[in-house]
């Protein structure tokens, strides 16, 4: 896409164009090509890792919605050892914003938490 987005240059750049009216098309159009290159590499390498709940071990008494999970992080096959895991503390405040920390479950206060038990 953005070679094609390059190659609409061919048909827009006149001979007789000045100096300025080139530089107004030429410029925002690399831009966004190479905007468009950067995002598609991101979007790629981005959707390569993946995290996932294994285990939730507390729920915080007072508010459901914070969690004390175990989490698994690995990259697939671009990784070349096992997925990463830990122990994290995690606040769902919708579905799409959730807000998690790495905790250490010997240091919290275990009078706040529920332990859930493994089915």
């Amino acid at each position: 896409m953005p070679f094609a987005i390059l190659l609409t240059l061919f048909g827009t750049l006149k001979k007789n164009d000045s100096f300025d009216r080139l530089t107004s098309i030429i410029v925002p159009t690399v831009t966004v090509a190479f905007s468009i290159m950067v995002g598609m590499f991101f979007s790629f390498v981005l959707d390569m890792c993946v995290s996932y709940d294994r285990e939730i071990l507390y729920e915080h008494k007072y508010d459901p919605n914070t969690k004390i999970i175990v989490r698994e992080f690995g990259c697939g096959a671009t990784d070349s050892g096992p997925p990463s895991v830990g122990i994290y503390e995690v606040s769902y405040f919708t579905s799409y914003f959730i807000r998690s920390a790495k905790i250490d479950t010997n240091e919290i206060d275990k009078s706040n938490w529920l332990r859930i038990q493994d089915n």
